[in-house]
């Protein structure tokens, strides 16, 4: 907390003579705007002030007294307490918060128990999903809660360990049926069971590939829910890494951020994208990617998963049934708790009841129960179940992140690492508008080409169909909006025989010549979406030019332009 010294703030008064007065207390718009209801020469002196030392409050007082609260780095907080502005930094420790009974409870309808974790993200039954889920893991047991669909993947490695995806499935789409637990999507129609074997790249080659062609044979973009992680290996520029890029051409993608309680860029999809001072890869906030970290009922990071001391065993009658002794959990592996850092962009609930099926004598004496565990594995399902109910068919991975980033609410709690915890809520009045993919009225491109070339780029084709070719490894290509428009970002999936770092700037304007508003310089291969903010730039014509450095020549399957 940043006490600001009253005389100071009244000083800013003749700065503010001409502002609007503040809004009402009782405004509803103050609900998701905490700012506009307070004295202007707080407001004015807090935008001097975050501005000055680059950080963001996310709370202020200006009425029982002028305050602002925000996460800071020791070394910004210190340069604070010297600013003669300032009166007092009061660090919040994290001891002195009153501790609830538990902010979330599981309740129950009937002998269908509805998981905490699914109340407190708002996923109500009113909506559920007929558009692809494909869950990457081993393929689940039969059980009476689920129904769901199973891909004819030839993945190598064994099948035995079915336990983690059954799970997985009941949080996607368990059934209400009055028995055992109700999934985030209830009865969902389109899930699928996509085998992914002993979890190496080849396997997830072969659950990529399946995903790809189905949903374009469906004129579909889908949602992938996986949960595994390996050390490293999910860098963007590391083999799995390569492939969930791929994977997000046609479906938004959902990762658990791991359960070693350090650093999730260490076990989890990043992106090219840099992060702060040091330049370490981090998350793109427009690439349909989404790593996702673990909360417990109190909207706090899971610091413990300790499941070997849960309850472990509920029919659908909620009778108690004994499945091992006590601390002796048949199914999931403690854990340390989930990873944490800038590497996950969002929060979900990750202990949670689902459905399983137990062998107690052997797979010839099968028992449908649901039990409780934890993980970072039971968090993304929960958010991919939710990007899937936004939308519909046409609804590209782009577009679901963007909703998903506007219905995010600040917990109040920041993680090990420093970094404020925002999880997903389905029923939160929406903070941004939704991006739109924005169609283009002519194209044109530096090298001759057909013009069926061209709109192959707007086609939603990306293993079918034609694609545009610049001829040479540099070239650009010029898209007519129609009309001046705000834009958000730009996702564009290559077509190139070679991999490796490509330039690509992006230039915008209304016709009286075109400015550059952007660049990126990153590794690319073959269907890896190259995705950038345009941060509300505003024009009528966008216009790519590539260099590949004689990769390749420049070649683009798909062009999307997001704006509004």
């Amino acid at each position: 907390m940043i006490h600001l010294r009253e005389n100071v703030v009244k000083n800013t008064k003749k700065y503010v003579k001409n502002f609007p007065a503040p809004r009402i207390a009782e405004a509803k718009e103050n609900a998701t705007d905490f700012r506009g209801w307070h004295r202007n020469e707080m407001q004015y002196l807090a935008k001097q002030i975050e501005k000055e030392y680059s950080f963001d409050a996310v709370g202020m007082t200006s009425w029982v007294g002028s305050t602002l609260t925000a996460y800071l780095s020791p070394a910004t907080a210190q340069a604070l307490a010297r600013d003669a502005r300032v009166m007092e930094i009061e660090e919040i420790d994290a001891t002195q918060r009153a501790t609830p009974s538990g902010l979330w409870n599981d309740r129950f309808e009937g002998g269908e128990r509805i998981p905490w974790g699914k109340q407190s993200i708002g996923t109500d039954d009113a909506l559920s999903s007929t558009i692809p889920i494909y869950l990457f893991d081993r393929t689940p047991h039969a059980h009476p809660d689920l129904t769901f669909n199973i891909a004819p993947v030839n993945s190598p490695g064994n099948y035995i360990d079915r336990d983690h995806a059954t799970f997985i499935m009941g949080i996607l789409g368990a059934k209400s049926n009055g028995q055992f637990v109700r999934g985030i999507n209830p009865g969902a129609t389109n899930l699928w069971s996509v085998e992914i074997g002993d979890f190496t790249a080849p396997s997830l080659l072969n659950s990529i590939d399946f995903t790809l062609a189905h949903s374009e044979q469906n004129s579909t973009y889908g949602v992938i829910s996986i949960s595994i992680n390996d050390l490293n290996s999910f860098r963007f520029d590391q083999p799995k890494g390569k492939l969930i890029r791929r994977g997000s051409t046609r479906s938004f993608i959902a990762q658990s951020a791991g359960n070693n309680s350090g650093s999730a860029c260490e076990r989890a999809y990043c992106s090219p994208q840099l992060h702060g001072y040091y330049g370490t890869p981090t998350q793109n906030k427009v690439d349909g990617i989404v790593v996702v970290g673990g909360i417990d009922a109190d909207n706090k990071q899971e610091l413990s998963y300790d499941n070997a001391n849960l309850v472990i065993g509920f029919t659908g009658s909620n009778a108690s049934v004994t499945v091992a002794s006590p601390g002796q959990n048949p199914f999931f592996a403690s854990a340390p708790g989930s990873n944490a850092g800038h590497c996950v962009e969002m929060w979900a609930p990750s202990t949670t009841f689902s459905t399983l099926t137990w062998f107690p004598s052997g797979p010839t004496s099968a028992t449908p129960i649901s039990f409780q565990a934890k993980g970072t594995s039971f968090a993304a399902p929960p958010l991919a179940a939710q990007a899937a109910r936004y939308g519909g068919p046409s609804t590209t991975p782009v577009q679901r992140e963007s909703y998903l980033r506007s219905i995010l609410q600040h917990t109040g709690n920041q993680d090990t690492l420093f970094e404020p915890i925002y999880k997903p809520n389905s029923t939160a009045i929406p903070i941004t508008v939704v991006a739109s993919r924005l169609m283009p009225t002519s194209i044109q491109a530096s090298s001759s080409t057909a013009s069926s070339d061209l709109w192959s780029t707007q086609d939603s084709l990306y293993l079918s169909g034609n694609y545009w070719n610049a001829g040479s490894a540099r070239g650009w290509i010029q898209f007519d909006l129609g009309q001046t428009r705000t834009l958000t970002s730009i996702r564009m999936v290559p077509e190139q025989s070679g991999f490796g770092n490509s330039k690509h700037q992006i230039f915008v304007g209304d016709g009286q010549g075109l400015t550059q508003i952007g660049s990126v310089s990153e590794y690319a291969e073959i269907l890896s979406p190259i995705s950038l903010q345009l941060n509300n730039a505003s024009g009528r014509y966008v216009r790519v030019v590539s260099d590949l450095f004689g990769l390749s020549w420049v070649s683009w399957r798909e062009v999307e332009i997001y704006g509004n």
